[in-house]
């Protein structure tokens, strides 16, 4: 007999895309269905460990309950499977409709209930979008529509690309959708751009919105109304010449105008003060007073319009009509007319901070244009303060040295309560273990504030070493309630001993730069405070190190002494060390002697496997000497560095070095 050698397909220039995920799974699924099925027809049974002669198996479980080992295996049968259909010259598109028993029906019928009916808090949002049952929500995609607006509506504009992006991959060409879901693919596609206007990148919303327009699909004063808003985002940012600001301002002016003058025709009332007031505003800043005033008035009049008629026919009026109507007075220079429509609008808002965030800045840009001076303004919106925290744990029982002794809880309690009570509302992120932090989560959720948690490992472990340490005490209760109501718990990696004390270090880094992103986002002051004994220590992950690193930013922080109260401590060469700390261990044996974070960058080309012998000649002649330049001009900054065919493996030295490259 002639030996046997296996020749598959070649399929390893076949990429699967995202959407296939879900029927990847399935297929790995009924793999081990089909296997188990044969095996149990030819007599074999459950057995914890496979014995031929007597046919017992270790794998004759349900296919959730096989070890990752095992569903792998079946993954890669199931992957090959699909690859060699791809290969072959087959397409796989999704079901225009997927066949749902009672109870699916009813799970989503409740799941949509919550998210337009209930108000969620973002806590509860976040764990229903990671909870979430694929399968269910490709079948009804209106899932991915409602929760992407509710993280929208909370400020959340990350989230909420991530939600829409995840709905685009069940149709990601516009032209394939089914004739019931092309509105509501369409709309997805707006909000996808929308959460990448919020996030600052315009420029991306803009391509998004433009493909859109490309796609064939109707187009109507949404798309028209997201471009006038991208554009103009993108006039009014940073860096902008006079030249490109005009020219942005004047696209973004044209689609505002188109959208108000289609909505106004089709009696689409919502949609025509929308896109009216915005094209008014932006009219003021091209200089156009004249134009600006017309259609400011012309939207005033829409809005006095539609509030009458909610208080005739006893229905309540949207806050947007109440803010819009404020920002038609405020461009047509009735300042204390203009306060009191935004009040109104505010008081109504509920939890939507992306609005009052929207209405805040849009009122400061007219403020400036207007030249007008009135810090009245910001105490109407009063948006909430971003506050990073850390502190120190309570004291061990019989410590050497007291940082934070137990019989100080209520009195540091107290002074948290009294600090916090000069914020209005916070969005905090901190840590979690037993003393301040856990303290001062608890006192920001009694004041209704949002607690964010950030772990440098995950929960087991950091409760055993930072939480669950002092004798017949709560504190581990305590933490459990804590996480339980966060609006989100990040673990940042796995536990290792001999890395613990840069794990804290990291975290406290993590920490402050989540802060200050959604402080941006959000246009929100970014606050500091502390639980700390004012004794300065280079140890990293702790609280002084945490001070240190805040003031890369400040130059004051505030501090609650354990024993004396709050206080404030001012930057000095001595609290001034913001760079990251290189932490020595003891060897245990290893050829380790310290740890530290050094920046990475992997990256290939997309497409390269595919170029012909003439296209790789000009891939080497062009591109690949444009990269060298760029690796000469911060050759300075890279430890090491590494090319192969498209792939770049590249270390550097500092963060710096790497965010400039």
């Amino acid at each position: 007999m002639n030996k046997y050698f296996p020749n598959p397909i070649d399929t390893t220039d076949i990429n699967i895309d995202e959407s296939l995920v879900d029927l990847l799974e399935k297929l790995a699924g009924n793999t081990h269905e089909v296997w188990s099925k044969g095996r149990i027809a030819d007599g074999w049974v459950y057995g914890k460990k496979r014995d031929d002669t007597n046919k017992f198996h270790p794998c004759l479980v349900n296919y959730d309950d096989l070890p990752d080992t095992e569903k792998e295996y079946d993954r890669q049968t199931a992957l090959e499977t699909l690859k060699l259909i791809l290969k072959l010259g087959y397409k796989i598109l999704p079901p225009d409709s997927i066949l749902l028993d009672e109870e699916d029906n009813s799970q989503i019928k409740n799941t949509l209930k919550s998210l337009t009916g209930k108000k969620l808090t973002l806590s509860e949002l976040v764990k229903l979008w990671e909870l979430r049952n694929s399968s269910l929500w490709r079948a009804n995609p209106e899932l991915y529509f409602q929760t992407g607006i509710s993280f929208l509506k909370r400020g959340e504009a990350l989230f909420a690309y991530d939600v829409f992006s995840e709905a685009i991959n069940i149709y990601p060409d516009l032209r394939l959708v089914p004739d019931k879901y092309i509105d509501l693919f369409t709309r997805i596609r707006q909000q996808q751009a929308l959460a990448l206007a919020e996030s600052g990148a315009t420029k991306e919303s803009a391509l998004l919105l433009t493909k859109i327009i490309e796609s064939g699909a109707e187009i109507n004063y949404e798309t028209y109304g997201l471009l006038g808003r991208t554009y103009k985002e993108m006039g009014l940012s940073e860096g902008v010449d006079v030249d490109e600001q005009q020219a942005y301002l004047k696209n973004s002016y044209k689609y505002y105008f188109a959208a108000y003058k289609e909505a106004v025709e089709k009696s689409k009332e919502d949609d025509s003060y929308y896109n009216g007031i915005n094209a008014a505003t932006v009219a003021l800043f091209l200089g156009d007073i004249l134009h600006s005033s017309k259609i400011a008035t012309e939207v005033a009049n829409i809005c006095k319009k539609i509030i009458t008629d909610s208080q005739n026919n006893s229905k309540p009026v949207m806050y947007w009509v109440f803010a819009t109507l404020a920002e038609s007075e405020l461009l047509l220079g009735n300042i204390d007319n203009a306060k009191t429509h935004y009040l109104r609008a505010v008081e109504n808002m509920e939890n939507d901070m992306r609005g009052k965030i929207s209405m805040h800045k849009q009122a400061i840009k007219i403020l400036q244009y207007l030249n007008i001076i009135d810090d009245s303004f910001h105490q109407v919106f009063l948006p909430p303060t971003v506050l990073v925290f850390s502190g120190h744990m309570i004291d061990l029982p019989g410590a050497m040295v007291e940082r934070f002794p137990n019989n100080c809880e209520q009195f540091v309690r107290q002074e948290i309560k009294n600090k916090l009570d000069d914020y209005n509302t916070c969005i905090v992120y901190s840590s979690a273990a037993c003393g301040a932090d856990i303290i001062f989560l608890e006192e920001v959720l009694n004041k209704g504030g949002e607690i964010n948690i950030i772990l440098p490992f995950d929960i087991g472990p950091f409760k055993k070493q930072s939480v669950d340490i002092i004798p017949d005490s709560n504190w581990s209760e305590r933490f459990d309630a804590l996480i339980e109501k966060s609006a989100r718990v990040i673990t940042l990696t796995q536990y290792n001993s001999e890395v613990e004390p840069s794990a804290y270090d990291f975290a406290n880094r993590f920490i402050y730069g989540a802060a200050l992103t959604h402080a941006k986002i959000i246009s929100s002051n970014l606050e500091f405070l502390s639980v700390w004994d004012g004794i300065i220590s280079y140890k990293a992950g702790g609280t002084s190190a945490a001070i240190q690193l805040w003031f890369s930013n400040i130059k004051k922080v505030n501090y609650i002494h354990p024993a004396e109260g709050l206080n404030t401590v001012s930057k000095t060469g001595n609290l001034a060390r913001a760079s990251l700390i290189v932490e020595e261990i003891v060897n245990n044996g290893s050829d380790v002697s310290y740890y530290n974070y050094l920046p990475l960058l992997f990256a290939d080309v997309k497409g390269y496997s595919k170029l012909n012998e003439k296209q790789l000649v000009i891939f080497s002649t062009f591109f690949l000497t444009l990269v060298s330049r760029i690796f000469d001009k911060f050759d300075e900054g890279i430890l090491s560095k590494r090319t192969q065919g498209d792939g770049l493996f590249v270390v550097f030295k500092t963060i710096h070095a790497a965010a400039d490259f």
